[in-house]
């Protein structure tokens, strides 16, 4: 399994704003394998091709990603296309993924006045037929509660309607490691920022 090789000091950087306002915070990056993995043109669904960062005071905690849906198109699930989290800066708060496995999860209106998220904790995503609806710009863009949250996929593909996942491997531990660390530094709520790549 792939390890996203970032310095600890360039995810720093890419993270201005957030740290060190905040003690720790993750950093996503789409496209993270662009380059290396699937059309090398465009971001790829449905393959681990990005990568997240964990940025603490002990360090940072590299691990293999997926911010995007499984799949694109329609989602007779919800009955509109499969949601795309946007890049921006985004909060998560600890808790269940679908009220069982423990996640990182969207706050909803309460919880988000609880842990003191801005703008009640809303995200915004595309929902979008295809890739090229994003790369043009026709997708439509949805603001609101989606229960977007991080979580456990599968061993070789993402399992998401719109959730960013880890592969199952890997999840366990890297999960431990951000609830402990979150909780040991008293943080509520974990800011996630999500930015297109690839960088270097």
């Amino acid at each position: 399994m792939k390890t996203p090789q970032l310095p600890a000091s360039r995810v720093q950087e890419l993270l201005k704003g957030l740290v060190p306002e905040y003690p720790a915070a993750i950093l996503a990056v789409r496209g993270y394998y662009q380059k290396t993995m699937g059309n090398p043109d465009r971001n790829d669904v449905g393959i681990y091709d990005d990568a997240a960062f964990l940025l603490h005071p002990g360090g940072m905690i590299p691990t293999l990603w997926s911010t995007d849906p499984t799949r694109l198109g329609f989602n007779p699930g919800v009955g509109k296309n499969f949601a795309m989290l946007q890049p921006g800066d985004w909060f998560f708060i600890r808790g269940p993924h679908k009220g069982r496995t423990p996640a990182l999860r969207q706050a909803d209106e309460e919880e988000a006045k609880a842990a003191g998220i801005p703008d009640k904790g809303r995200f915004k995503v595309w929902r979008a037929a295809n890739m090229q609806q994003i790369l043009d710009g026709t997708a439509k863009t949805e603001l609101g509660y989606f229960a977007i949250n991080c979580h456990c996929g599968g061993s070789t593909r993402p399992s998401s309607w719109g959730c960013q996942n880890e592969p199952a491997d890997s999840y366990p531990a890297f999960l431990k490691q951000v609830w402990d660390i979150t909780k040991k530094l008293g943080m509520k709520r974990i800011p996630y920022r999500l930015i297109d790549g690839p960088v270097s």
